[in-house]
């Protein structure tokens, strides 16, 4: 069985001009722990992760309240936004997700080592790398729900 290649952080700080040029032709590649404590570190190309991130799908739903108000529901962060209108309702769904990502950025320890915020992470890095404005997020979300 062929697995990614590993390198101890000493060879990979000594080579690392080779480490990325590998990296950047496609070859991810495990810096082994320096210590008992750490965990391997992988490096990865930008483009590869933008493509494993393409497959992740949001779970948007919109949900009819009443005839004036309207709530879509954002399983994958447990989140929704709510208002008049359908895009009012998606405006403040957009915002409160860039206000999560950004909270989760503050303090990745705590969000991650809460159990059930850690299969956020995948979607925080999809917004964050795949999105650069509010309304590429808005794209993205009514992408994901077709």
């Amino acid at each position: 069985m062929i697995m990614i290649a590993e390198m101890n952080f000493s060879t990979a700080r000594k080579e690392f001009t080779s480490v990325i040029d590998r990296v950047q032709g496609y070859m991810p590649i495990a810096i082994l722990p320096r210590k008992a404590s750490e965990e391997h570190t992988i490096l990865l190309k930008d483009a590869m992760l933008k493509d494993i991130l393409l497959q992740l799908k949001f779970d948007l739903q919109l949900r009819d309240e009443t005839e004036d108000a309207y709530t879509y529901w954002l399983d994958s962060f447990n989140m929704y936004g709510y208002g008049e209108t359908k895009e009012e309702a998606l405006n403040s769904l957009v915002e409160d997700i860039l206000l999560y990502v950004e909270e989760y950025y503050e303090n990745p320890i705590l969000f991650y080592n809460t159990p059930n915020r850690r299969a956020h992470i995948p979607f925080i890095l999809k917004v964050s790398l795949l999105c650069s404005n509010p309304e590429d997020v808005k794209r993205m979300l009514l992408r994901d729900a077709s």
